[in-house]
């Protein structure tokens, strides 16, 4: 069954969907460790985002405080998160063996940092791969394979949702205008 022109079935809509959904679920999470991370070092809680808003901002974002460089550094985390676990789910597809996609979404998340994450900011940003802690950074990416450790009950859950016809939550809600025939209380 068709969802578009281009032919993205339903299953592959849920399955880019779960992976969205972990995605930026762990990228919560991996935002969360490295405010935590600057804590624990004596740094301004948003070195990190800061860095990553230096793709936007260039030097600007090493002299700014918390602000629209943050905010662009955020966005960015968001979208690189958001992209990746949509393509995790792609890729990992029908895939329910939940040792087995634990064992892939870590495997894959440490992957990209050993294998990618230089290349990638060496062409994006270069700003990011020379400040970039190092160690903190295997951590973040550990921590979002984690994440991405939840897709099948995501995909279950998404499934479920859709099996049931489920509505928005408010939906089935009654207005009290309308339940007394369009009198207006007073």
């Amino acid at each position: 069954m068709a969802l578009t022109k281009g032919g993205l079935s339903r299953r592959k809509l849920v399955h880019a969907l779960a992976g969205l959904e972990v995605g930026m679920f762990g990228a919560v999470a991996v935002l969360g460790w490295f405010v935590l991370r600057a804590a624990l070092h004596g740094q301004a809680w948003f070195a990190i985002p800061n860095l990553l808003g230096s793709t936007f901002y260039g030097n600007l974002a090493f002299r700014a405080g918390a602000g629209k460089v943050t905010l662009a550094g955020i966005a960015l985390h968001f979208l690189v998160s958001g992209t990746f676990g949509c393509a995790f789910g792609l890729i990992i597809g029908p895939v329910r063996n939940a040792p087995l996609v634990s064992l892939s979404a870590i495997g894959v998340a440490l992957g990209w940092y050993l294998l990618f994450f230089n290349p990638f900011w060496r062409a994006i940003n270069p700003l990011v791969m020379i400040y970039s802690p190092d160690v903190s950074m295997l951590i973040a990416h550990g921590i979002y394979g984690g994440f991405l450790a939840g897709y099948p009950a995501a995909v279950y859950s998404l499934e479920r949702t859709a099996a049931e016809g489920r509505k928005p939550p408010g939906a089935n809600r009654v207005d009290p205008a309308s339940s007394r025939g369009g009198e207006t209380p007073v």
